[in-house]
């Protein structure tokens, strides 16, 4: 019996290069959201977002967009602190705010810039989350993530992991940012060269999509990191889902990814 091949496409939603440069929200106008809903429906494709709470009340019209089309959420810490991205009050705080937002609990958690640690781990299952999505098995950003499993895994807490997506040895990461910055030719080399994942986690960020003045405000090193594809963030989207579609894959919200694999 051929195995099913599933897809989880998540947004980070967050304000622009969040933790990187200065807050702002140039990617979050409904024009261009619009736009993204309709190329997600145009191929079928749920979505999975985990937000960052203290953007629910400051833009809680592009939010309702998303609710609209179907979205589920998940909490991706309250502020998006990059050096607190797994802290005990980080993510009370932002379970707070989501369930006075959303009337629910949120089941999973990313933390930002994929940094989650054991002591955060610990916090989440103490805050009764099902499962984690932030572990990053590649050489960024930590190397001890390298050797990580590259599928769902329970960690020793009791917490499920999905991790991010990785190709070839050497685990390069399926998200819009890489495949902005390697290249789409290079990484269509990847996939025929290599088993894509099954279950298959992709990740984007709003800011992936589209060029925004914070990009000017970024430091050096990560403006030479988002300067390559700048304008096609978009249609590199597009086509990623579809080849994802013409391999076979259907598209499934990271929740039931977790389902299938807690039974």
């Amino acid at each position: 019996m051929k195995q099913k091949l599933i897809a989880a496409i998540t947004l980070d939603l967050e304000p622009d290069h969040a933790g990187y440069a200065p807050e702002s929200y140039g990617a979050w106008h409904e024009r261009k959201i619009k736009t993204l809903l309709a190329l997600l429906k145009k191929h079928r494709a749920v979505l999975s977002i985990f937000v960052v709470t203290k953007t629910l009340k400051k833009r809680e019209n592009i939010v309702k967009l998303f609710q609209e089309y179907g979205a589920e959420f998940y909490l991706h810490s309250h502020s998006h602190n990059i050096k607190s991205p797994d802290s005990l009050q980080e993510i009370r705080k932002g379970k707070e705010e989501f369930i006075n937002f959303f009337k629910k609990k949120p089941s999973g958690y990313r933390a930002p810039g994929g940094l989650i640690s054991e002591k955060g781990l610990i916090n989440l299952k103490r805050q009764e989350f099902v499962f984690d999505a932030s572990i990053i098995p590649s050489f960024w950003p930590k190397a001890s993530y390298f050797f990580r499993p590259n599928e769902p895994f329970k960690d020793k807490n009791g917490i499920l992991e999905i991790p991010f997506s990785t190709i070839s040895p050497l685990r390069f990461v399926v998200s819009l940012s890489w495949i902005k910055l390697f290249g789409w030719s290079f990484y269509k080399m990847l996939f025929k060269m290599f088993p894509l994942p099954n279950p298959l986690i992709f990740s984007f960020h709003l800011h992936d999509l589209y060029k925004v003045s914070a990009f000017k405000k970024l430091p050096f090193n990560w403006r030479l990191k988002y300067i390559r594809n700048q304008e096609r963030g978009i249609d590199l989207f597009e086509d990623f889902l579809v080849y994802l579609k013409e391999r076979g894959y259907k598209f499934t919200t990271i929740e039931q990814v977790a389902n299938e694999y807690l039974g």
